[in-house]
């Protein structure tokens, strides 16, 4: 075995070291109370390589629990003084991991402690496999990158509210941007796609305009939209992507507006329809009729040629030239 079972001082554990923290969760309230009723069930894993204080292995919350309770000796597992430091990192995932199952976080965190220790990637990964960590190389360094970005996008993950493929975008941004935008999708509630697509936004206006994007964030629309009481989340959320939608194709997104605009003073009938082309990609609109018999026919006929006197008609038709052109 490699650790003896002992009594020890709490004033000989250093609780400011935290090397071999993983757990990401601070309260010790219900920690507290627990061990308060029942005792200290699981002792803490401690190691003590100098001769110094000891350093917590796990146990953080415990350690910190006892503290609390006004403990001054507690049982705790004493790892042997010549324990290789890549067994004292996998002893310190192992015991974290047997609690609960590891967010994101403390996954990066086990990550980036084992590699501290382990150098060859072969022997990386078979660690990593017996201790149920990721093990494919590229997911690995995704994941290791999680525990080194700004605090609002470890809480975003932790809550939930963002994925890891945004956080990997948000991960390259400034700390004041990250935490705009990260505020932003928590308060509208945006889906994982919606978050991509806005993201993409930004970056496609960042190259384009050569602007930084917490400089958007300063844009006047944008705050009304974002502060404005009388409008609910679901309706911010839809003008905040159609805002950033619009800074990128500006010319797209007025040629759509003015379509669904325009195409509301053209009186066709029930059983007529006019299309866009798919993105406005072309100058092909198409006119779509449904006949049940002759009369239905002379009545389509008859419409058609009203809407062709029609100027909102004419103005649509000459919408998509200058994108075509552009």
């Amino acid at each position: 075995m490699d650790w003896d079972t002992l009594e020890t001082d709490l004033s000989r554990i250093d609780i400011e070291n935290s090397a071999y923290r993983i757990t990401t969760e601070p309260s010790i309230e219900s920690l507290a109370a627990s061990i308060g009723d029942l005792g200290l069930l699981n002792p803490p894993f401690l190691h003590a390589p100098d001769d110094h204080k000891y350093l917590i292995v796990s146990g953080f919350k415990r350690v910190a629990a006892c503290r609390h309770l006004g403990y001054t000796k507690i049982l705790a597992h004493l790892l042997k003084q010549d324990t290789p430091p890549a067994r004292v990192a996998e002893l310190a995932i192992c015991d974290n991991a047997l609690q609960r199952s590891l967010n994101l976080v403390e996954t990066s965190r086990s990550l980036n402690l084992l590699s501290k220790f382990v150098d060859d990637p072969s022997t990386l990964a078979k660690a990593c496999r017996r201790l149920g960590l990721p093990d494919h190389p590229s997911m690995m360094g995704k994941i290791m990158g999680v525990c080194r970005m700004p605090a609002a996008v470890q809480e975003g993950l932790l809550e939930g509210t963002i994925s890891l493929n945004t956080a990997l975008t948000l991960g390259g941004l400034g700390p004041e941007t990250v935490a705009a935008l990260v505020d932003m999708f928590t308060e509208l509630h945006l889906s994982h796609s919606k978050q991509r697509e806005i993201l993409t936004n930004l970056d496609d206006i960042k190259r384009r305009d050569r602007t930084e994007i917490n400089v958007l964030f300063q844009d006047l629309q944008l705050r009304d939209l974002l502060s404005n009481p009388e409008t609910s989340r679901a309706q911010k959320a839809n003008l905040v992507r159609r805002h950033f939608r619009s800074k990128r194709f500006p010319l797209l997104t007025f040629t759509e507006e003015t379509f669904q605009e325009e195409s509301k003073k053209i009186v066709l009938g029930d059983n007529i329809r006019l299309h866009a082309p798919s993105g406005f990609e072309s100058n092909e609109y198409v006119f779509s009729m449904n006949i049940k018999n002759v009369p239905d026919l002379e009545r389509s006929i008859l419409n058609l040629k009203k809407a062709l006197a029609n100027p909102a008609l004419k103005k649509i038709l000459g919408l998509n030239k200058a994108l075509l052109v552009k």
